[in-house]
C-alpha cells in the first residue's frame, strides 16, 4: 500500500482546499491520460486512464474512493486499478 505523508502549504483556506481534496469529481480531473469516465459522483469516481511506461501502452480501470472524511481535518482515499 502506498502511504504519503508531509506537509505543503497551500494559499488555499483549509475548508476550500478541503473540499477539493474530498471530491472526487475534482480529482479526476486531476489526473493525467484519462480516456473515459464511466462514473463521477462526490465519494466514488470510476475512469479509464491509458498510462505510458516505457513503450508499452495499456488501460487501466480505476475505482476512486472517498473514504474516512472528516471534514476541514482529514480523509483518506481507496484507489483500485485493474488492467494491462
Amino acid at each position: 500500500m502506498l502511504q504519503l505523508e508531509g506537509t505543503r502549504d497551500f494559499p488555499q483556506s483549509p475548508a476550500d482546499l478541503w473540499a477539493r481534496l474530498s471530491d472526487a469529481r475534482f480529482l479526476v480531473q486531476c489526473q493525467p491520460d484519462v480516456e473515459s469516465v464511466s462514473r463521477a459522483e462526490a465519494k466514488t469516481a470510476v475512469f479509464s486512464v491509458r498510462p505510458g511506461v516505457s513503450f508499452v501502452r495499456g488501460t487501466l480501470e480505476v475505482t476512486l474512493q472517498v473514504t474516512d472524511a472528516v471534514p476541514d481535518e482529514s480523509l483518506s482515499w481507496q484507489v483500485h486499478t485493474r488492467g494491462i
